[in-house]
């Protein structure tokens, strides 16, 4: 029997006295079988791979994908688990599960720098409600570079390349 297959059955049970012989008399009921569930299958991703591009001036803290696995399981042996596995060395990157959609929230923990973050970031992660049912999927982060210079003209013939904020400019009398 699989739970995930059928999940109720309903009997009609009948009793008949005389061992069942002709004139005898017989009752009826029904019973009905409700299989509960046990942890019998794994979380899936409908993918294996997932792309995301992030802004490198994202703020810290915000939340970069979701993403989410599909585990036929019911109640707690649905409940997930979701853990960044292998391929974030610098810690830019956390992983939290959403209790109410079950999906994993990755959450930027360190600001983006295009010219220190290898492009593009590969993680690993699974989705498990025990240690022993799990997943895996590689999330890419491909970090688009934000304009870290801004050209200004000044003064007739003149160009100046700036790599801070018009505040930070130096002051050319």
């Amino acid at each position: 029997m699989d739970r995930e297959t059928r999940d109720e059955y309903v009997l009609v049970i009948q009793a008949k006295d005389m061992m069942g012989q002709l004139g005898g008399l017989s009752g009826t009921t029904s019973v009905t079988v409700t299989l509960t569930d046990v942890n019998d299958n794994p979380p899936r991703f409908s993918r294996k791979l997932y792309q995301y591009s992030v802004l490198e001036s994202v703020p810290v803290a915000s939340v970069v994908a979701r993403l989410k696995a599909a585990d036929p399981d019911i109640g707690s042996n649905a409940e997930m688990d979701y853990r960044i596995v292998d391929g974030d060395g610098p810690g830019l990157f956390n992983i939290t599960t959403d209790e109410e959609t079950q999906e994993g929230v990755i959450i930027l923990q360190r600001a983006l720098i295009f010219e220190s973050v290898s492009d593009p970031t590969l993680l690993l992660l699974y989705r498990s409600s025990v240690e022993k049912t799990q997943k895996k999927a590689v999330f890419t982060v491909t970090v688009e570079r934000r304009a870290d210079w801004i050209l200004v003209f000044w003064r007739r013939n003149s160009l100046l390349c700036q790599n801070q904020s018009p505040r930070k400019w130096p002051h050319f009398g």
